[in-house]
C-alpha cells in the first residue's frame, strides 16, 4: 500500500482539527479551541503552499494578462485570532 501524500496527510490533519476544534467549542474550552485553531489555520497555510506549488498556473496570467490567482489576503494575518485572545484573557 502507498504511503499518502503530503496533500492527503495534510487534508486529513485540517479535517480532523476541524471536528476537534468544533468539540471543544461546544464544550467551553477556549484555550484548547484558540490552540487548535492555531493548528489549523498553520495547517491549512501549509496545505495552500503544497497546492500552489503543483497547480501549473501558479504565479502565471492569462492571455490578457491577468493574474491567475489573486493572493491578496482577506484579512491581516493573525487577526482572526485577535479576538480570541483577549476572550481568552477575560476567562
Amino acid at each position: 500500500m502507498d504511503s499518502p501524500s503530503k496533500l492527503e496527510n495534510l487534508r486529513f490533519t485540517r479535517s480532523l482539527l476541524n471536528v476537534l476544534r468544533r468539540r471543544m467549542h461546544e464544550d467551553g474550552q477556549v484555550l484548547l479551541t484558540y490552540l487548535i485553531d492555531i493548528a489549523y489555520l498553520e495547517t491549512s497555510d501549509r496545505l495552500k503552499q503544497s497546492e500552489n506549488e503543483k497547480s501549473p498556473r501558479h504565479g502565471g496570467t492569462d492571455g490578457a494578462g491577468q493574474p491567475m490567482f489573486d493572493h491578496q489576503p482577506t484579512t491581516e494575518p493573525g487577526s482572526r485570532l485577535r479576538g480570541m485572545k483577549s476572550t481568552i484573557r477575560h476567562h
